[in-house]
């Protein structure tokens, strides 16, 4: 309301300059700016006279003790706007309202009490109206990005178990974009088979107990989305002569605030490009002033951001590492 107010009063000035009758730098508002005229003073060759008036906003609500603007718009028979300062205003209840300063076709009110009242704009024999409605404070604004989906990511796991797996949750609004920084609450559907182990936000660490099916869950505002983790006794081992050729990390790229947490995961492939998994992967940071790991579920594992600055997420896997970058504001 103060910016509002305080943009108000620019125009108000500018207004004010610009309809006083004298010139030069010691032009002065003239005292029957707030009388009303029935005598047209237009100059010719100006638009004729005054027609209509109209007060804009043409509706306005503010808390008791706040102010409020209005501006009235005046013009000529054939639509042309007028600018001329003999302007009186009113309001229909002093007890609701009062004038705090009129500025020619401009004018500040002052909120009493709770109510409504009709603010009024006279000019030379034509008058305009709006309605003020005062209220004891004014609700909070609703929030311009309001959680609209939740997906799960990955959207299906396998661990063997004892293991832990990670599960991400992307919150999106209605326009598709990416919100952080939202409450998300977790759950596991069947807790013979997993539970939550420890949750950073939208992170999640799901430790398992017995082989099993279970949906990992995620809500934020109402809205919630879930993935599937499947537990077995135990994993196949690695067939032989399968070795680990690459490790590539993503995101490549994360950035985060200072305190939160980002997720990373590596990707193993032998020299086939097949995917490998069920290999030991080691996770260190560059700068462990910047951030450090977390928790690690395996081919997952969880940054905390310590302060601003830059890191090197890597994962070293059968002397293969790859590395993704830590951006921390």
């Amino acid at each position: 309301m103060r910016q509002k107010l305080a943009a108000f009063m620019a125009a108000v000035a500018i207004t004010a300059a610009a309809c006083s009758d004298e010139t030069g730098p010691n032009r002065r508002l003239s005292p029957t700016l707030a009388g009303d005229s029935s005598v047209d003073s237009t100059p010719p060759g100006k638009p004729g006279p005054v027609a209509s008036v109209t007060v804009t906003p043409s509706g306005d609500t503010v808390a008791v003790r706040d102010s409020a603007g209005f501006f009235a718009t005046l013009r000529d028979a054939q639509g042309n706007v007028i600018s001329d300062s003999h302007v009186k205003w009113s309001v229909a209840d002093p007890t609701v309202a009062r004038i705090e300063g009129e500025f020619g076709q401009s004018v500040i009110l002052r909120a009493l009490r709770s109510g409504s009242t009709q603010v009024t704009a006279r000019s030379h024999g034509k008058r305009g109206s709006a309605e003020l409605v005062v209220v004891e404070s004014l609700p909070p604004p609703p929030p311009a990005d309001s959680v609209a989906s939740v997906t799960v990511t990955p959207a299906a796991d396998t661990v063997v178990r004892g293991d832990s797996a990670i599960f991400f949750a992307l919150v999106r609004n209605a326009r598709g974009d990416t919100l952080s920084g939202r409450t998300v609450t977790w759950s596991v559907s069947d807790s013979t088979v997993a539970h939550v182990q420890a949750a950073f936000g939208q992170t999640v660490v799901i430790r398992t107990s017995g082989a099993g099916f279970a949906l990992i869950t995620a809500t934020s505002e109402g809205k919630s989305g879930s993935a599937q983790l499947s537990v077995t006794d135990s994993s196949p081992p690695p067939p032989p002569n399968d070795s680990v050729a690459t490790v590539s990390v993503t995101p490549d790229t994360a950035v985060v605030a200072a305190g939160d947490t980002a997720r990373f995961f590596a990707t193993l492939r032998d020299a086939r490009g097949n995917i490998l998994s069920g290999r030991p992967v080691a996770w260190s940071v560059s700068d462990s002033t910047v951030a450090r790991v977390e928790a690690v579920a395996g081919e997952s594992v969880v940054i905390r951001a310590l302060r601003s600055g830059s890191s090197l997420v890597t994962a070293a896997s059968e002397g293969k590492s790859g590395s993704g970058s830590l951006f921390v504001r």
